[in-house]
């Protein structure tokens, strides 16, 4: 079972399911344009202002636009919120510009990298007896610091994978988990170093919390010994995406 941030049920589409196109006929200088979008959140595209579709999150959309205006196609994910309507993370956003010719058909990728920069999705999972909540890229110096989020969302005990949006992927990275109504203050423990762990295309990473927040406890990918504090599942064991 899969939760988005606010306990609402997820229900993800795999990729190459395409949504109805919303071309009513090719017509005389149209360009038929296909957005994949590989975010877990749907994408909102507009061209010169005006709306031209939602695609849904792992999925795909077919435009039909004018080939005259020249005009480039802008993408932007919906933002994710927490229960009380928060922002949860980052809204990316980009644009292309489709191609010119009068009946050119063409197809464009939405991935975890826009203006030259990466960023993750995280799914967390909670197999704790305590209530938690999580904290990214805390404790960073300047000016990587920019980058820190406090979710401020419950993880409820025993919870299943929870969305809790997208977060710039940087060398310093990490996600710190505290009990919830802590106010990210007294025992926490850390997760690190999972840059190669992040799903290529689509930026997902699934994670499990297995242990109480017991006082800065460090855990990194590939790293050995200690407490087992985070788990990383396989997107395709978790049904999310085509192996």
């Amino acid at each position: 079972m899969l939760l988005l941030a606010g306990c609402r049920s997820a229900n993800p589409t795999a990729p190459g399911e395409d949504a109805p196109s919303t071309d009513e006929g090719s017509g005389r200088g149209k360009v038929q344009v296909k957005v994949v979008n590989r975010l877990f959140s749907p994408v909102q595209l507009t061209q010169g202002g005006r709306p031209l579709g939602t695609v849904s999150r792992l999925d795909s959309l077919d435009v039909s636009i004018s080939s005259a205006s020249g005009e480039a196609i802008g993408w932007e994910m919906e933002p994710v919120r927490n229960a009380s309507g928060a922002v949860l993370g980052e809204t990316v956003s980009g644009a292309f510009s489709p191609p010119a010719p009068p009946g050119a058909v063409a197809r464009f990728e939405i991935t975890n990298v826009s203006g030259g920069e990466k960023y993750f999705a995280i799914l967390l999972g909670n197999s704790t007896s305590a209530e938690l909540m999580a904290g990214i890229n805390m404790g960073l110096a300047p000016p990587e610091n920019q980058w820190e989020k406090k979710c401020y969302c419950p993880l409820p005990p025993k919870a299943p994978l929870t969305y809790i949006g997208y977060y710039r992927l940087l060398e310093g990275t990490s996600i710190r988990v505290y009990r919830f109504g802590s106010d990210y203050s007294g025992p926490y423990d850390v997760w690190l170093r999972f840059s190669d762990q992040v799903d290529d295309r689509s930026g997902i990473v699934l994670l499990n919390v297995y242990a109480v927040p017991a006082g800065k406890r460090t855990s990194a990918a590939g790293g050995g010994g200690g407490d087992v504090l985070f788990s990383v599942e396989g997107l395709s064991a978790a049904g999310l995406l085509e192996p």
